[in-house]
């Protein structure tokens, strides 16, 4: 990790290894598990609080993914004026959760369902 600001970078890793939690549809509890220490640990990653050196090794092998040497994060791929468009044409509720699954998908992540309920016709 690039950052020379720890704790930039330790909320940088904690975000990665959350979202990579949450595709893989783990509860902290199942995560701090698998890798052999106590949820709270879990909680500090990925608050940020703690950086996980002992546990790095096996954190990368049960997450599936490397946490080690992440470049500074992307530019969001999703431009202002489409996000403008999206919540214009949308509503806000929708439009944001159309982008959120935009920059899922463009992450290479499962892209979240929405329950759509539509009204009984009259």
């Amino acid at each position: 990790m690039s950052s020379t600001d720890p704790g930039a970078r330790n909320r940088r890793l904690g975000a990665r290894i959350r979202k990579r939690r949450h595709v893989l549809d783990w509860e902290q509890e199942e995560l701090a598990a698998k890798v052999g220490v106590h949820v709270n640990s879990v909680q500090k990653w990925e608050s940020g609080a703690h950086y996980p050196a002992r546990h790095l090794g096996r954190l990368e092998q049960v997450l599936g993914i490397t946490l080690e040497d992440d470049p500074e994060p992307a530019p969001d791929p999703v431009s202002p004026r489409l996000r403008q468009v999206a919540v214009e044409e949308l509503g806000a509720d929708r439009g944001e959760f159309v982008i959120s699954a935009i920059r899922a998908a463009l992450r290479g992540e499962d892209v979240p369902r929405r329950n759509h309920r539509r009204a009984a016709a009259s």
